[in-house]
């Protein structure tokens, strides 16, 4: 998935779609609120986090997703006036409960809603947020908090400007395969050094003249125990690696024991 960030003309507000699901999570029963923050066309922050507290109504759930969406576009707003860009911050969201609590002043009935959460309440009345209700079908947040089908899932990946692409970046290093896996130059020297760490933390050596070496055999029965389901010719080269591993090390310690004689 690449996102595209074509040349645009923008003069439009901050635009923050919001969306929740209410008491998704089966186990703790919190709801998912998500965003997705766009200038134009262009996407320029996405999320979908568990609520802290557990909702006891969706439009409860609703309102916390959107006084999140607010204070990130607030964020936002903010960073742009210190690059010398005004834009106005509009929330959209497909709740009218929501919708309808940030619009008003105080608890109104509903009783329960976290105090902290009434700031939102302010900046709507005062005029720095802008709310608008829209289609849930055409959230572009929809898809963050719950599973869709193909065609809506096309739909978001073409509203937020991304596209399907195959291959590798011309930036990008080369891959280099190995058995089944493929894998990046720089990482086998990487996994070379873990290697002899791995060596060096699970066998104590002791500073005289002697080395003690474990048993190949063993280890050999240890690794076909865990890597059981991986293809044979990643066990073999995890096994020759290690075998490297402790021949360095063996030989840094000759080493160490002859200068110190």
């Amino acid at each position: 998935m690449v996102l595209k960030y074509d040349y645009q003309a923008w003069d439009s507000p901050i635009a923050v779609w919001t969306d929740t699901d209410y008491a998704g999570c089966k186990k703790t029963r919190k709801s998912t609120s998500a965003g997705v923050v766009m200038m134009g066309k262009h996407v320029v922050k996405t999320w979908s986090t568990t609520q802290a507290v557990i909702a006891l109504s969706s439009g409860e759930a609703e309102y916390y997703g959107l006084v999140r969406g607010g204070s990130i576009g607030l964020g936002v707003q903010a960073m742009l006036k210190e690059l010398g860009v005004r834009r106005k911050l509009r929330l959209k969201t497909d709740a009218s409960a929501a919708k309808g609590i940030a619009s008003r002043k105080g608890l109104g009935k509903v009783r329960h809603l976290e105090v902290n959460q009434l700031w939102l309440q302010d900046k709507v009345a005062n005029g720095e947020v802008e709310l608008e209700k829209v289609d849930g079908k055409v959230n572009r947040a929809d898809a963050l908090t719950k599973a869709v089908n193909a065609e809506e899932l096309r739909n978001h990946v073409e509203w937020v400007n991304m596209e399907v692409m195959k291959g590798r970046h011309a930036i990008m290093p080369e891959v280099e395969r190995k058995g089944s896996e493929a894998r990046v130059p720089d990482d086998l020297a990487q996994d070379e050094a873990e290697e002899e760490m791995e060596v060096l933390h699970s066998h104590e050596l002791s500073k005289s003249d002697s080395v003690s070496v474990p048993m190949l055999d063993k280890k050999k029965s240890q690794e076909g125990s865990v890597h059981g389901v991986e293809d044979a010719r990643n066990i073999e080269g995890r096994r020759r690696r290690r075998k490297t591993a402790l021949g360095r090390v063996c030989v840094r310690v000759q080493k160490e024991s002859t200068q110190q004689t």
